[in-house]
């Protein structure tokens, strides 16, 4: 085989790992106080954007977990809830992932994910504060 076609195999195969490092670029891991969690560096109205969860250690109390969106304005003022997820049984170690559609509201700049523990699955049960993470920029 020539250098050239053997210069190329070598590239192709290299192929993969620079996709996956390309991805890696375009996510964001927070260290939770209870795990790890990766989100979108940006999202879009209208698209389905990914959000994955480690739990490694909870309060003995907690049964559910939530990856709730709320959405802030262009003046950065949080406006609420933009997309309430259902809760997961809270599952040590293993990722669990969040599949949120980014929904329309006039002015919207970002989004928060909250996340959330809880005895019964509702914003009243919580047994810890949601921890700070940063907001997503919308993408035009």
């Amino acid at each position: 085989m020539s250098f050239p076609l053997r210069l190329a195999a070598a590239l192709l195969c290299c192929l993969p790992l620079v996709a996956a490092e390309a991805n890696d670029a375009k996510t964001q891991k927070h260290s939770l106080e209870w795990g790890t969690l990766l989100c979108p560096l940006t999202v879009k109205v209208g698209e389905v954007a990914t959000f994955t969860l480690t739990l490694e250690k909870v309060p003995e109390t907690a049964k559910k977990v939530h990856v709730d969106l709320h959405w802030i304005d262009a003046a950065g003022k949080s406006q609420g809830v933009l997309v309430g997820a259902t809760g997961k049984d809270i599952v040590l170690g293993k990722p669990m992932q969040w599949d949120l559609r980014i929904g329309a509201k006039d002015g919207i700049a970002k989004v928060l994910p909250v996340v959330y523990l809880s005895t019964d699955g509702s914003w009243k049960g919580m047994v810890a504060k949601p921890p700070k993470v940063t907001a997503i920029d919308i993408k035009p």
